[in-house]
């Protein structure tokens, strides 16, 4: 049902939401939309008919476009800014690093031209880098550029997130930064790399077998949550670690089973034989376009590692309860077999 516009909606505070048609972004449009204390302004590249449901009013521009990007921010009180290219594929990675850093530094202009309460930014945890062990990275880790350029989509992050920090101490801007982990969870109307790792491992043969290390989930309704909070609680100038329900691999496979009600002996998949899989695979990848489902970056310097985060700083700002990784396993699935 299309959101009803008042001519009162007019005297709200004004929030412009940029990536408003993403998973996050539709998410969050919609828990703006039930809190009904703001005027939101959603902006996206494409004409979404969905996103006209959960705003007041659709603009569309590209961010990297900053006289449109201002004339969209011009009366605004807070912007939050979720717009990317979320996708690592190599041969994506000029758009995907343009986006993340000219929006970045568009941001920074505008903030600087205008008299914001807050600007909330969405970084990404994939900047604290990984761990071999099993241990719980903070907002103080920090992954290196070497690291981070291997990959198209971290390498964009790794860029932004540090233009973002250093406006902050250049010029004293009223900039929050929120760093989600892996987002899953239904609205996800693209298809995120977030969700389809859900997708892959529904399927035969990834519910078969596993991988060694570990990640973290969080359903997308507490990070949209987390942003409206942030709107008031969180303090401008820091960071926090949004993050969600820690797993090793192999225990998701099993859980994701036995959520599908299907009973199935599980298989460590090792790296080494990975790697030797993808090799002799790898002329026909590229010949034939094969879709392969992990990508070289993530076979040689992902698997055997843990995305594992503490997520203290953030529940202490927000005092959120989480969702359940059960229970948003189980959105997840619904929403990927409907």
């Amino acid at each position: 049902m299309a959101i009803e516009r008042k001519n009162s909606d007019l005297n709200k505070q004004k929030i412009l939401v940029t990536g408003a048609s993403g998973h996050l972004g539709l998410n969050l449009c919609k828990i703006l939309t039930k809190d009904n204390r703001y005027y939101i302004r959603a902006a996206s590249r494409s004409n979404n008919k969905t996103l006209r449901d959960h705003c007041h009013e659709l603009v569309n521009f590209d961010i990297r476009d900053l006289d449109a990007f201002r004339k969209s921010a011009s009366d605004v009180d807070y912007i939050i800014h979720l717009a990317a290219v979320f996708n690592h594929s190599e041969s994506l990675r000029k758009e995907i690093v343009d986006t993340s850093v000219v929006g970045a530094e568009n941001l920074l202009e505008i903030a600087k031209l205008k008299n914001l309460k807050k600007i909330i930014y969405t970084s990404s945890v994939a900047v604290c880098g990984i761990s071999k062990v099993e241990q719980l990275l903070t907002e103080e880790n920090v992954i290196n550029s070497d690291e981070a350029s291997l990959d198209p989509y971290i390498h964009a992050k790794k860029l932004s997130h540090d233009i973002i920090e250093d406006g902050i101490k250049k010029y004293k801007l009223p900039i929050t930064i929120l760093m989600p982990s892996i987002i899953i969870g239904p609205n996800d109307f693209r298809l995120t790399p977030s969700n389809s790792i859900i997708k892959k491992f529904l399927k035969f043969p990834f519910n078969l077998f596993y991988l060694s290390g570990g990640l973290n989930f969080i359903n997308v309704r507490d990070v949209a949550l987390a942003h409206l909070i942030s709107i008031d609680k969180a303090e401008i100038g820091n960071k926090y670690i949004v993050s969600g329900h820690n797993i090793k691999i192999k225990e998701l496979v099993k859980k994701i089973n036995s959520l599908t009600n299907k009973k199935k002996i599980i298989f460590c998949l090792p790296k080494q034989l990975l790697i030797l899989i993808y090799y002799l695979f790898k002329p026909f990848i590229y010949l034939f376009n094969i879709k392969f489902p992990l990508s070289q970056f993530q076979i040689k310097h992902r698997i055997g590692t843990f995305l594992y985060f503490n997520n203290k700083k953030f529940l202490d700002m927000s005092s959120i309860k989480l969702i359940s990784l059960d229970d948003t396993l189980i959105e997840t699935i619904d929403w990927l077999n409907s």
